[in-house]
């Protein structure tokens, strides 16, 4: 199909990279923010953080490495992990409104 194979074996090698960038889409889609200026870094890597305690308090597998993730994340917030359901409930509210300030600072920062 490919008159030169080294481009067949180019494309094969760059849609393998892409696949695996595209495994976990929304880093993908939030690596492509940061690349664009639209977010910070930083304001990248609180989405992840958020997103693992979102997906801990929404459906909780304890045979995944969510709880491990979980762990990690809480505390790279500053948050206490959580001991009991009031606990769990306190922490979704409280990723609830990390999540709306950060919204609301993108608004801004697409308004200008």
């Amino acid at each position: 199909m490919y008159a030169v194979p080294e481009q067949f074996d180019k494309m094969k090698e760059n849609n393998e990279k892409l696949f695996k960038e595209l495994r976990d889409s929304d880093s993908f889609l939030l690596g492509q923010a940061v690349k664009i200026g639209l977010l910070k870094p930083d304001e990248a890597g609180l989405v992840k953080r958020l997103r693992t305690l979102r997906n801990y308090c929404s459906h909780f597998n304890p045979f995944e490495k969510t709880l491990e993730r979980f762990n990690q994340d809480v505390e790279s917030l500053g948050l206490r992990r959580p001991t009991g359901p009031e606990d769990l409930a306190e922490l979704a509210r409280l990723s609830i409104e990390k999540t709306s300030k950060l919204l609301e600072s993108w608004e801004k920062r697409v308004a200008v």
